[in-house]
C-alpha cells in the first residue's frame, strides 16, 4: 500500500518505450495526502486533446473517468461505429467489437506520426477508476443495460418505465460485445473474454444475484476503495441496469 510502481510495454526492445505509472492506495488506517482529477467525454473530433499532454505534471494518484471514453460518432479520418441491435447476430457482435476496438485504438494513438499519443499521456500517468457510458454502448438501445431488448430509446409506453419482466440489454450479445470493448481498452478487475463467435465470459468480479435477472452473471464495476483514513471512492455503474430513457 501506498507505494509508486512504473511499468512499461515492450515489443522486442525497450527502447523508446513510454514509461506508465500508478499508486497504490495508502492503508485505509494512514493519514495521508490524496491528489486526483476527473474527466470524461473524449470525443474524437476534439483529438488530439492537447490538455492530456500536460496533465502528467498534476503529480496525481489516481484519475477518474467519468464515461464516454470514446464517441461512436464519425470524425475526421474516422467512420461512424455502428450499435449493433440488441438481438444482434454473433456476426454482426464482432463487426461492432471491431468498429468500436478501431475508436479506442484512436483515442490513444498519433493523428501523425511523431504527434502526440491523444489520451496515451493522461492514461499512464495514473491508475484511472473508469466508468461505462452511454457513447461505450452505442448511445442507442443498448445504452439501458436493464430495459428489455424490445424497448426503443426515448421510450413513449409507460409499461416498460420499469422493466421486470423478460430479458435484459446487458445480458445480449450486442451489449457485451461493446462492453467488452471497453474492458480492452480501459482494462480494470473485471473484464470480458473469448469472442463473439466463439463466446464471451466474464473474468473477474461477477455479480451473483440469484433470482434477480437484471444483475446476476454481470460484469461488477461497481465497487468502494478507501485511499488511507479521510478518502473513499465510492464507483458507480449508471448503465448497465438502468431502464430505457424516457
Amino acid at each position: 500500500s501506498g507505494t509508486r510502481y512504473y511499468y512499461r510495454f515492450c515489443e522486442e526492445t525497450c527502447d523508446g518505450a513510454a514509461i506508465g505509472r500508478f499508486h497504490t492506495a495508502p492503508a485505509a488506517d494512514q493519514l495521508a495526502q490524496v491528489r486526483f482529477a476527473f474527466s470524461g467525454d473524449a470525443d474524437g473530433r476534439y483529438r488530439p486533446y492537447p490538455l492530456a499532454r500536460d496533465i502528467a505534471k498534476q503529480d496525481l494518484d489516481f484519475l477518474i473517468f467519468l464515461g464516454d471514453t470514446i464517441y461512436e460518432q464519425s470524425s475526421t479520418g474516422s467512420p461512424l461505429a455502428p450499435s449493433p441491435p440488441p438481438a444482434a447476430t454473433p456476426s454482426e457482435a464482432a463487426a461492432a467489437l471491431t468498429a468500436y476496438h478501431r475508436k479506442y485504438h484512436e483515442n490513444v494513438a498519433p493523428l501523425t506520426a511523431g504527434a502526440q499519443a491523444a489520451l496515451a499521456p493522461m492514461l499512464r500517468m495514473a491508475g484511472s477508476y473508469t466508468l461505462l457510458d452511454n457513447h461505450e454502448l452505442g448511445n442507442r438501445e443498448l445504452q439501458s443495460g436493464g430495459a428489455p431488448p424490445s424497448a426503443r430509446s426515448p421510450n413513449t409506453d409507460p409499461g416498460l418505465d420499469v422493466n421486470t419482466t423478460g430479458g435484459f440489454n446487458n445480458q445480449t450479445l450486442g451489449y457485451r460485445a461493446l462492453e467488452k470493448a471497453f474492458y480492452d481498452y480501459h482494462p480494470t478487475r473485471a473484464g470480458i473474454a473469448g469472442t463473439p463467435l466463439g463466446g464471451m465470459t466474464v473474468t473477474g468480479p461477477v455479480v451473483a444475484a440469484p433470482g434477480y435477472p437484471r444483475m446476476a452473471g454481470t460484469v461488477r464495476n461497481w465497487f468502494a476503495q478507501a485511499w488511507g483514513a479521510q478518502v473513499l471512492y465510492v464507483q458507480t455503474d449508471a448503465r448497465t441496469y438502468r431502464d430505457v430513457r424516457m
